[in-house]
């Protein structure tokens, strides 16, 4: 089905370290909204039609929440560029931090969020 999404989309707004390719620092970017299936970044920079992603990030000091995929596609976004990332594979960790955001926003998001830590997503130099 074109156009239908598979699982709920959370909306984040999380400030990430994005690093590209072989680059030796991070730049600023942001994490708009993940699903179990995916990601919206936002980032200054265009990066390639499926290149490969790995998103990592932790909540409270117990989990690690881990996952990879592809550049989906990139679109302008307010000035600037939005990253679609269709994930191959999530670990446990997102998949609990998902089913929590779930409850979270049913009810009110406010402070959930503040536990999100050290988001970085690594982006490769390039689609294969």
């Amino acid at each position: 089905m074109i156009g239908r999404r598979r699982a709920r989309r959370f909306s984040l707004q999380l400030g990430a370290n994005v690093v590209l390719g072989s680059e030796q620092h991070a730049l600023p970017g942001e994490l708009k909204d993940i699903s179990e299936g995916g990601a919206l970044v936002v980032l200054d920079q265009d990066v390639a039609f499926g290149a490969v992603v790995r998103l990592r990030f932790e909540v409270a000091p117990d989990k690690r929440c881990e996952a990879t995929g592809r550049v989906l596609r990139t679109m302008s976004f307010d000035g600037r560029r939005g990253v679609a990332i269709e994930f191959g594979h999530t670990n446990q960790d997102l998949l609990g931090f998902l089913s929590d955001l779930d409850v979270a926003f049913s009810q009110s998001r406010d402070g959930f969020l503040d536990y999100v830590e050290n988001v970085t997503i690594e982006i490769a130099d390039g689609g294969s």
